[in-house]
């Protein structure tokens, strides 16, 4: 989760990817508050249109405090951000 936070300082916040991460590790660490207000500001950030059906659902996990994880061999890719 460290590295994710330095990235989004870094970035000054402009980074979709990093934000997006961010929320997962916040998730992935029991944090759900602040994997919620990321995975917020990731949606409010206006995400290419391809991105936000993948945001939302993430969103919706974090919400029900269960994290994101992929699927065994299937990789997300986050285009055009």
């Amino acid at each position: 989760m460290l590295h994710a936070l330095k990235a989004v300082e870094f970035g000054e916040g402009k980074s979709l990817a990093y934000i997006g991460t961010l929320a997962a590790a916040y998730a992935e660490t029991g944090n759900f508050e602040e994997a919620v207000r990321w995975a917020t500001q990731f949606l409010d950030s206006n995400p290419p249109e391809e991105n936000i059906g993948p945001a939302r659902l993430r969103l919706s996990l974090y919400k029900q405090g269960k994290p994101y994880r992929e699927e065994k061999g299937k990789l997300e890719t986050v285009f055009n951000v």
